[in-house]
């Protein structure tokens, strides 16, 4: 289906026709624009039709978040883990959606996006901790980068290892790559925008201001925030050591669901 011949439509139409045989649907797009424009022209047909609780748009990596967290935030799991807490605020995550038992079908609009820069790819989520003393960690090592700052010499590292023994390899390797991602800083080519008040990257067409690039994104905030683009408040938030919460094949979350299909306008077959 070329430009401008109904990919959206024949989602659209599709999707509403599985939801009414009882079917629960995610249409997932690589374009957070696309998705919400589709999403918002189609929501008066699916509540027409009473269907509107059983589609769901969303970016692909949106449909990972949401799958990945369908039982319980993996980042809340995570802090609780490692920071041994109980404080539910110590996750950022959306509110996840309930699991449904009915068979799920997923439509891929742009397939060949999916194929082309998802597949064989993974989806890696991290929980953001930011410990009393990080911000200024982070900042000391970008101003001294030039003279090759060790932010594991820091009085501010120092305090943190001492408060939190149990996590001393974590922090440990945390100092490391903020010192590293100060020095290779400049190397860093990814585009991104002031959008919003946030950094966002520019991908596939559209600026994300949920996708970060673990500490390059730290520093991108500092650097910012001294041009005027960002305020105090909104670089401290993001100043902050990065868990990884695991990583999550894009192609293995295709098995979840009971039938995939997809529109694209640029491949003649999959074979």
């Amino acid at each position: 289906v070329g430009t401008g011949e109904g990919k959206s439509i024949l989602l659209g139409v599709l999707a509403t026709v599985l939801a009414l045989l009882n079917f629960d649907v995610y249409c997932a797009c690589y374009s957070q624009y696309l998705s919400s424009r589709d999403l918002e022209d189609f929501r008066p047909l699916f509540e027409k039709f009473g269907v509107a609780k059983d589609i769901r748009y969303s970016t692909l990596p949106d449909l990972a978040e949401q799958l990945t967290n369908q039982n319980d935030s993996i980042r809340l799991k995570t802090a609780q883990r490692l920071l041994l807490t109980n404080d539910s605020a110590t996750s950022s995550l959306a509110p996840v959606y309930d699991t449904i038992p009915k068979s799920r079908i997923l439509l891929l609009d742009e397939a060949d996006v999916f194929f082309k820069d998802f597949y064989g790819n993974t989806y890696n989520p991290v929980h953001t901790w930011g410990p009393k003393g990080i911000a200024a960690i982070f900042k000391q090592v970008w101003e001294g980068r030039a003279n090759k700052v060790q932010a594991e010499s820091l009085p501010e590292a120092q305090e943190l290892l001492q408060t939190y023994p149990d996590l001393r390899p974590l922090l440990l390797d945390a100092f490391k790559q903020i010192t590293n991602t100060a020095a290779y800083f400049d190397n860093f080519k990814q585009r991104y925008e002031v959008h919003g008040g946030k950094i966002g990257y520019v991908l596939h067409g559209t600026v994300c201001t949920l996708t970060s690039y673990g500490y390059y994104t730290a520093f991108t905030y500092i650097l910012e925030n001294a041009k005027g683009n960002i305020s105090d408040e909104v670089m401290t938030q993001n100043l902050a050591i990065k868990i990884p919460c695991g990583k999550f094949s894009y192609a293995q979350l295709l098995q979840l669901f009971d039938c995939v299909l997809g529109v694209t306008g640029t491949l003649s077959t999959l074979s």
